[in-house]
């Protein structure tokens, strides 16, 4: 009776062992082919992309926010330049986005802009894209494919489009300010 308990004992401690040893394997793949990194210093490395600032500090975005038009905006001769390289062998499927600089919301005290103002332009490779809006994009700059040991330029402005803005919003936008940062996801499949 007491071997066959001790069988029992034996198989159940056997059969949670595996089952933790299962789930431990699964959490170091998972964590090892997804990496996910935000913006910080001046160069992130993620997997095998590269993302360049020109110049440490434009990883922490802003703007004026006097209202302008979509043409003003995007003829600024005042922007942030990066660029992003795929140092790896294979294509990498990548996302460029700005998102909230949480340091800087949690020691500033004002009034914040919200993204649905924020209106971004985008020159990719010396073609200009669309102006986008933050809040629709829900961040998103910038998506697509990168070949391995190429490189995309960018050149970012950032304003207030003078259409989102009503009578009701204009002194408000006027008190308020924003910052944001530069965010790349990466995966590469195996």
């Amino acid at each position: 009776m007491e071997d066959k308990d001790a069988l029992k004992k034996s198989k159940i401690i056997s059969a949670i062992s595996a089952i933790c040893s299962i789930i431990l394997l699964s959490a170091v793949t998972y964590a090892t082919l997804t990496l996910i990194f935000e913006g910080g210093t001046n160069q992130i490395i993620v997997g095998k992309l590269v993302l360049t600032y020109d110049d440490a500090s434009h990883n922490a975005l802003s703007l004026s926010t006097l209202p302008m038009s979509n043409t003003n905006g995007a003829a600024q001769t005042d922007c942030y330049s990066f660029t992003l390289e795929n140092e790896g062998h294979g294509t990498i499927s990548y996302s460029i986005e700005i998102v909230s600089d949480s340091a800087w919301e949690s020691s500033f005290e004002g009034l914040i802009l919200n993204n649905n103002y924020v209106t971004i332009g985008i020159t990719k490779n010396n073609t200009v894209l669309s102006p986008i809006n933050l809040g629709t994009a829900n961040g998103v700059i910038d998506s697509g494919t990168i070949a391995a040991s190429t490189t995309n330029t960018y050149e970012l402005r950032i304003w207030v489009n003078e259409d989102d803005v009503t009578s009701q919003t204009k002194d408000l936008i006027s008190e308020a300010t924003w910052h944001g940062k530069l965010a790349i996801h990466g995966e590469q499949s195996l």
